[in-house]
């Protein structure tokens, strides 16, 4: 059996830093849902408390691209797996520099991954699985599957060991760049690829500060899953390799399935 490694510490640390600000999302949260029922002014209102960033980045004449190669082996069928993609460098350090304003129920984690500069990598990722799925002779549903393997072997990292800060939520951009990203970078990223793919998905938010991701999958039957809307969404951690699609650690009690789309 493949070792698994979760990294708790990290997680436990995590959720001290948001823990304080939990009361007060929980306590908002029925105020939060409800404003979607009262008048245009307070839909307004609303709809200030999101994410102001905004997609509004424009390549210079001469852009600087760097190109990140990332590797990893199928765990099915051991084939060596690569995708390469080239990062405008500007647009890297744009992202950078915008304002984090992460929250979980303001539908900000919907912007990181519908954000159309991101897309676009995330679709090229996608596009490359798929490519390298077929050259191997995989059946289609394998390309999920590497997708898995592509972002479980992205190092694990801490906001505060890679940026400084208790709480920084990245966009798939930084991610990639770095090449590291704790849960919710990972799942964001993973998340995307997904989307990519035409799948379905969710993030699970946990009460430690955990994020993971969701992903509905026609006959599949087994495995750890939630529902959201009528439907089963399988659970994939993306913090570390060996985690199979349905495999949840068992110390963690799901708090809330967040929507993965824009509103």
């Amino acid at each position: 059996m493949k070792q698994k490694k979760f990294f708790s510490d990290g997680i436990f640390r995590k959720g001290l830093a948001i823990f304080s600000s939990l009361a007060i999302l929980l306590s908002c949260a029925s105020c939060s849902f409800s404003k979607k029922t009262n008048s245009d002014e307070t839909k307004e209102q609303t709809k200030e408390t999101k994410d102001p960033r905004v997609p509004d980045y424009h390549a210079p004449d001469d852009p600087i691209y760097e190109t990140k190669t990332y590797k990893w082996h199928s765990d099915s069928y051991g084939d060596q797996f690569a995708v390469n993609i080239d990062i405008d460098v500007e647009m890297y350090q744009h992202y950078c520099e915008v304002k984090r304003t992460f929250t979980i129920f303001g539908g900000h984690m919907a912007v990181y991954i519908n954000d159309e500069n991101n897309k676009a990598l995330m679709e090229d990722i996608a596009n490359q699985i798929r490519e390298q799925c077929n050259e191997y002779g995989y059946d289609e549903d394998q390309a999920i599957i590497e997708a898995i393997n592509f972002v479980q072997s992205i190092p694990y990292e801490l906001d505060i060991d890679s940026k400084g800060e208790e709480e920084y939520s990245k966009y798939p951009i930084e991610t990639l760049y770095e090449e590291n990203g704790d849960c919710e970078d990972t799942s964001m990223l993973l998340a995307g690829i997904l989307k990519a793919m035409d799948y379905d998905v969710v993030f699970f938010w946990y009460l430690s500060g955990h994020m993971a991701v969701g992903v509905k999958v026609d006959g599949m039957d087994e495995g750890r899953y939630f529902e959201y809307e009528g439907e089963r969404y399988y659970y994939i951690e993306t913090t570390a390799t060996g985690w199979e699609m349905g495999e949840e650690p068992d110390d963690h009690d799901v708090v809330y399935v967040i929507s993965a789309d824009p509103e």
